[in-house]
């Protein structure tokens, strides 16, 4: 094999890999996309839930209720954030893997 073949050899077999990683990545941003669509429904549906308990709360009916469903919308909330953060990350792998290919 020559050193130009290799070369060659070589570059196709990283670009591949690139191009495996980045499908990779492009399935888990949307994946996560629907994750994110879901539990943001899921945060709404709570959330209103969670304005009734409270409002139940303050005049003294069912306290247990109120907590129960605050401490389900902050669950909800963390879970939104952690599902960004994951977006946030795998967008920026994207990018430089995006780049890798264009060079």
């Amino acid at each position: 094999m020559t050193d130009s073949s290799l070369r060659f050899f070589i570059v196709g077999v990283m670009l591949r890999r690139t191009e495996r990683r980045l499908l990779k990545v492009l399935d888990e941003l949307e994946n996560l996309s629907e994750q994110h669509r879901i539990v943001e429904a899921e945060l709404s549906a709570h959330s209103h839930i969670n304005d009734d308990a409270q409002r139940d709360a303050a005049m003294g009916i069912d306290r247990l209720e109120a907590t129960a469903t605050r401490n389900e919308v902050l669950r909800f909330m963390r879970l939104l954030n952690d599902i960004e953060a994951r977006q946030k990350r795998l967008l920026e792998v994207k990018s430089k893997l995006t780049a890798q290919l264009k060079s």
